[in-house]
């Protein structure tokens, strides 16, 4: 039974090992998975920014995993010296990781609006270089002394070319008749321009609310691995404790002394009373 419980105890320590082990490589793994989507850098686009900030969220079971094994590991093997180690390590990086993502929730919030600002002001753009590309038509026509004038100002602006019966017709009515023309055309190309697809801003809203959501939680997870307290109600903190209480007995078995009852005494016990009756019986008789 000492062999056996010797045996439970070696297996305890080195599955620790084995999970300090899987910690630092889903650790390893969290910080590839993420450094892979922030090149090419630029950190003043908001689209840039919502996909850093999605890859933090989706990610971020793995860096979370990584907190859960080594806890596991120190609670299997709380002497082992090198997993304490790794154990305050890991700590340390988790407080860095719940601050770090309290602070995504802001600049989630602050990357949507970025996003429907440029989205709008490309818009406002588009139309505002139709406006001026029209206007400067207008004023052209407004302005040309002879039909030859306004023909060359027309070309210049990449407007309708006029033909032969255009020149030839009076400059008070071609002025007119462009003018309609201008103005159809106008509304015509600001009709073409794409507004705001509302359905991708409400996708938009939805993805950044559950980026936000997703925060708070990470945000409150490695705050709770950070601190040296266990949280008694959580899961975590029964499993690990749980763990540690295994540990301990399994360590503590181990250390005792093999003791075994032989048995052969215990059956000589029995069987003399058995004798001196036997005995008593054959004298009387």
């Amino acid at each position: 039974m000492g062999s056996t419980l010797q045996q439970s105890s070696a297996a305890g320590v080195s599955t620790a090992r084995f999970l300090a082990r899987a910690a630092q490589a889903t650790g390893l793994l969290f910080v590839v998975s993420v450094a892979s989507v922030f090149l090419p850098v630029s950190l003043l686009a908001p689209a840039w920014q919502h996909q850093q900030i999605a890859a933090l969220v989706n990610n971020g079971v793995i860096a979370l995993l990584s907190l859960v094994l080594i806890a596991l590991a120190h609670a299997l093997d709380p002497r082992n010296s090198r997993v304490k180690v790794l154990r305050a390590r890991f700590r340390r990086w988790a407080a860095v990781a719940a601050a770090g993502y309290l602070l995504l929730v802001p600049l989630a919030i602050a990357s949507l609006a970025g996003q429907i600002e440029i989205e709008q002001r490309q818009v406002r753009g588009q139309r505002e270089q139709v406006n001026r590309r029209y206007d400067a038509m207008r004023d052209l026509i407004a302005r040309a002394p002879t039909p030859q004038a306004l023909q060359q100002g027309l070309a210049q602006l990449d407007g309708p070319a006029l033909g032969t019966a255009d020149l030839a017709e009076p400059l008070p009515s071609l002025r007119r008749r462009l003018t309609v023309l201008l103005e159809q055309g106008r509304t015509q190309v600001l009709e073409r321009v794409k507004p705001v697809d509302s359905a991708r801003r409400m996708l938009m809203v939805r993805d950044t609310v559950r980026l936000v959501v997703s925060s708070l939680v990470f945000a409150a997870a490695f705050a709770s691995g950070a601190s040296h307290s266990e949280a008694s109600g959580s899961l975590l903190g029964v499993v690990l404790r749980r763990c540690s209480a295994i540990g301990q007995r399994i360590r503590a078995a181990a250390t005792r002394p093999s003791t075994s009852t032989p048995a052969a005494p215990t059956s000589t016990a029995e069987k003399v009373p058995v004798r001196t009756r036997r005995r008593r019986r054959s004298r009387t008789s």
